[in-house]
């Protein structure tokens, strides 16, 4: 999504939330070197959400900048100006990044981020900000393409529409035309941009949600997807064998493979979750999703660079007789040791049938086993042909109903969001009863202590009275012993004259 309004409290730049990255990568505080800190306000649960948020967008804007300043990428707007006609939609704008060479490149590399808030360049938003730049972001993949030289195209499949607010509450949304969705995205990248790219080779990287993105291609552009992409790495992918296309489900399985989050040790076989999946699995040499493309980065650029030499080899061979529909999964050749398994020689392409036609050699009769074989391929060629259109024909039905499901799941995601926006607004309703009823209960309380000051305070002065009346009672009849005292003594000194 793309947001409408920032609070004015909070600044857009790094340096402006008071922090910064260092030679290692890290977000750290500029005064005191500190990691970031989260609870800023301890009592105050939505500003400190909100400061992370904004922040979090700051870091956003900084990487795009980086690769665009250091990693030399293009910023291309879309949608593109030449297909923009509605004046309505003008501002609606989206970017995704591109090498210089994508046209004219040999091999092309297409990385498609998972789902969220995440941008272009960035893997995790969370390890970004509490691990490092390194782990977090698209860096390293970027690099080693360029090493390798490869042409790098990176998707933007989040950003698919602007949230017009009120009163805090969304009344309306605006989406990016051709983006708005992930997958709108991805189709529109590709028939915009990829189509275009004059590279025969392509390879495709995608993480967590970026999985369902590349089904998503593979389902619209089936013959192209699997005729010029020679291999798909994925990184802990939240797909599942469902929604792979039934029509590719066997290439699928033969040029796809998973690397998920795992306990076990890089690139160890994991064969249990190739059911599920749709493909082969191995280990991304860490428990959690956020790494997983991180640290497997080295066995999927082996794989990737080895499927770009199984398909050179291919295209470099020259036709032969005696090789037609022959189909060869290499995995099975791979090594172990201590088993871990090896990624050198994994990935192989779904098999090509070569039906070539052997012609008659030039002043020499062809011989009745010459004709038999011609007369096979000829039977096989028809066979495959009619085979062709009848996957052709249930191809289009199963697209149909596929594209209904499609539409049915996004209209639930839809219904499944406003319920959780209004279940949201509930709990943070009640949030603001409770603290209300707390402060309630703190004023009540400070006003009982008051009636009980009050109340003590008068009953020692009370006492104090009770006691000064005491003793002035005292006092007095002190006095009136005294005189009675002296009355008696003179009575006596009376009687004593007398005597």
């Amino acid at each position: 999504m793309i947001q409408t309004e920032i609070k004015n409290e909070f600044p857009k730049s790094i340096e402006g939330f008071g922090y910064h990255f260092n030679e290692e990568g890290q977000l750290r505080d500029i005064k005191t070197n500190e990691r970031f800190d989260f609870y800023v306000k301890p009592d105050d649960t939505s500003y400190n959400q909100t400061r992370y948020e904004r922040l979090g967008e700051a870091i956003g804007e900084y990487i795009e900048n980086e690769l665009v300043e250091k990693y030399n990428l293009k910023r291309q707007i879309i949608p593109l100006e030449s297909d923009d006609d509605h004046e309505e939609e003008e501002t609606l704008k989206s970017r995704i990044y591109l090498s210089e060479d994508f046209l004219e490149c040999q091999n092309l590399l297409l990385i498609i981020q998972g789902s969220g808030v995440v941008r272009p360049g960035q893997w995790a938003r969370r390890v970004i900000i509490n691990d490092c730049l390194e782990l977090g972001t698209m860096y390293p993949y970027i690099r080693k393409a360029q090493e390798l030289n490869w042409g790098i195209i990176i998707f933007n499949p989040n950003e698919n529409y602007v949230a017009i607010t009120k009163d805090g509450e969304v009344i309306k949304r605006a989406y990016v035309r051709g983006s708005e969705s992930p997958q709108k995205h991805c189709i529109y990248v590709w028939n915009n941009f990829v189509t275009k790219a004059k590279a025969e080779k392509i390879l495709v990287m995608g993480y967590s949600f970026g999985g369902i993105n590349v089904t998503s291609l593979l389902d619209e552009f089936a013959h192209e997807f699997k005729s010029r992409v020679a291999g798909v790495a994925l990184a802990d992918s939240v797909h599942s064998v469902s929604m792979v296309p039934s029509h590719s489900r066997i290439w699928f399985e033969k040029n796809v493979i998973n690397w998920i989050k795992s306990e076990l040790p890089l690139s160890m076989k994991i064969p249990q979750a190739k059911k599920y999946y749709g493909c082969r699995c191995y280990s991304a040499g860490h428990p959690k999703h956020e790494y997983a493309a991180s640290f497997a980065i080295d066995p999927i650029f082996e794989y990737l660079q080895h499927v770009l030499e199984k398909r050179s080899s291919e295209q470099n061979e020259e036709p032969e007789t005696d090789k037609d529909s022959i189909e060869v999964d290499e995995t099975e050749k791979m090594g172990e040791t201590d088993g871990i398994e090896k990624t050198e020689g994994i990935g192989k392409t779904e098999g090509i049938e070569k039906t070539e036609r052997i012609e008659k050699p030039e002043g020499i009769e062809k011989t009745e086993e010459i004709e038999k074989t011609e007369k096979t391929n000829e039977t096989e060629k028809t066979k495959e042909m009619e085979e062709v259109d009848k996957m052709e024909e249930i191809e289009k039905v199963e697209k149909t109903e596929e594209i209904n499901e499609i539409e049915k799941t996004k209209e639930m995601e839809v219904e499944k969001m406003e319920e959780i926006e209004k279940v949201e607004k509930t709990e943070k309703t009640k949030e603001m009863e409770v603290e209300k009823t707390e402060e309630m209960e703190v004023e009540k309380m400070e006003e009982i202590e008051k009636v009980e000051k009050t109340e003590e305070t008068e009953e020692i002065e009370k006492t104090r009275m009770d006691k000064t009346e005491e003793m002035d009672k005292t006092e007095e009849t002190k006095k009136i012993c005294d005189n009675n005292e002296v009355e008696i003594s003179k009575v006596s000194d009376l009687d004593s004259h007398a005597v």
